[in-house]
């Protein structure tokens, strides 16, 4: 669960993991060095403000680990935008649910 804490800073509830991604699935297109520069903020800053190290951010900003769906989430609210924004998939195959 997300919440802010008294600095304002967003905060991530419960444990965050960072998985290797499948040599299956299609890598992801990172927007996230963008979303951070449009900010001014550093890896470390992102980092300390959804509670995870700046190898985690620096780790997932460069395609080594697919973020957790809490990361996930963490980083799309932390810059106002939605998870698509933050995460595109490399190909353009849709799945229609």
């Amino acid at each position: 669960m997300l919440g802010a804490g008294d600095s304002g800073a967003l905060q991530i509830c419960g444990r965050i993991s960072v998985v290797p991604g499948g040599q299956d699935s299609p890598a992801p297109i990172l927007n996230l060095r963008v979303l951070r520069a449009e900010h001014d903020w550093t890896q470390a800053d992102v980092a300390k403000r959804l509670g995870v190290s700046r190898q985690a951010i620096n780790a997932v900003e460069n395609g080594k680990y697919d973020p957790g769906v809490s990361l996930a989430l963490g980083l799309a609210r932390l810059f106002g935008v939605t998870v698509e924004q933050v995460f595109k998939l490399e190909t353009n195959d849709a799945v229609d649910a």
